[in-house]
């Protein structure tokens, strides 16, 4: 009777979509650790759409500077196709002074795919703002 009871509430909570398949969950790798910010990546898979999620975190007494242009550029690609060569801060899913979060559509997701990417943003601190330009590499079915 509770091994009845326990089945239905999982299956009733996994179709309410409650519990996530495991594919679309990632752990966030460290790419990029500055004094000033952090750059973490992951891959998103859910069925057969997969996004490479990349976040800019910036550091103690420093915030993500919101007037700035922020941009993710597909600088080169082997084997790996994106949606699209450059993404804006109107891509971005996540556009705050404490983090910033781009999701970028992958169609293409060869194994031994490698692609290198670049980053433009700035950071401020209580006197005076940072451009940066940050090159970070993808590798395949991480």
């Amino acid at each position: 009777m509770l091994y009845q009871r326990l089945i239905t509430i999982l299956w009733t909570t996994a179709f309410l979509g409650i519990l996530q398949s495991p594919d679309c969950l990632a752990q966030r790798k460290t790419a990029v650790d500055d004094e000033m910010y952090s750059v973490e990546m992951a891959t998103l898979r859910n069925g057969k759409s997969v996004e490479l999620e990349i976040a800019i975190f910036p550091k103690e007494n420093v915030h993500c500077n919101l007037e700035y242009p922020w941009k993710v550029l597909i600088k080169e690609s082997r084997g790996i196709v994106f949606s699209k060569e450059r993404y804006t801060k109107n891509d971005a899913t996540v556009f705050s002074e404490k983090q910033v979060v781009f999701k970028v559509p992958v169609s293409k997701f060869p194994k031994d795919g490698v692609a290198t990417l670049e980053l433009k943003f700035s950071l401020c601190n209580a006197t005076q703002c940072f451009m940066k330009k940050v090159p970070i590499q993808y590798k395949g079915k991480q």
